[in-house]
């Protein structure tokens, strides 16, 4: 199974929250995921603002991010391309979806494309998940 991962996704393999042990479980028979490069820096954005919102210690961001940096190397990555974006922007107009989410999305699109098998979109926000299986990807957890 292909799993690709948004950001959303990725920061709950990191920081315990509602659905990490889900995701873990998911993860550990994968192996190794897909992901845009541009869930990196919303990785750090997301820590950051954790912290700041008292939601994790900034040791604990620290943890996550070295943790992270370590994994990198082994995520496939899909690069936001010019092909990537205009299908981002197209998604984003058709279906409302916020810049990153289209993003996301259309990076799942073209990971599977070139993987010519299925790719299980694992996201936690609920846009991302409905316009995912509108679009007919697998999407996981089965239930949002």
């Amino acid at each position: 199974m292909i799993l690709y991962l948004d950001t959303s996704a990725v920061v709950k393999l990191f920081i315990r929250e509602t659905g990490t042990d889900y995701l873990q479980g998911l993860f550990a028979p994968a192996g190794v995921f897909g992901t845009s490069r541009i869930c990196q820096p919303e990785f750090s954005a997301a820590l950051s603002k954790s912290v700041r919102m008292g939601i994790c210690t900034k040791e604990t961001a620290e943890g996550a991010l070295k943790e992270f940096a370590r994994i990198w190397g082994s995520v496939i990555k899909v690069d936001a391309d010019a092909g990537v974006l205009d299908s981002a922007a197209d998604l984003a107009w058709e279906y409302g979806l916020r810049g990153y989410d289209a993003v996301h999305l259309a990076s799942a699109m073209r990971l599977e494309s070139l993987a010519r098998s299925h790719v299980t979109m694992v996201t936690y926000d609920k846009q991302l998940w409905d316009v995912s299986r509108k679009v007919g990807l697998v999407t996981l957890p089965e239930r949002l």
